[in-house]
């Protein structure tokens, strides 16, 4: 539990804080990379 405190959520795209300003504390400057995620289970369905 002593980590919680350093969590950072990815933002699902760029720009939008203002849908979710009480989250500003914890969101992370990066984005979720949506291609990289699609490669992955793209690699997941091919085994």
């Amino acid at each position: 539990m002593t980590s919680v405190g350093s969590a950072r959520l990815y933002r699902p795209a760029a720009g939008g804080d203002e849908k979710w300003p009480h989250l500003a504390p914890v969101l992370s400057t990066r984005t979720i990379d949506w291609d990289l995620i699609r490669h992955q289970r793209g690699l997941e369905q091919m085994r």
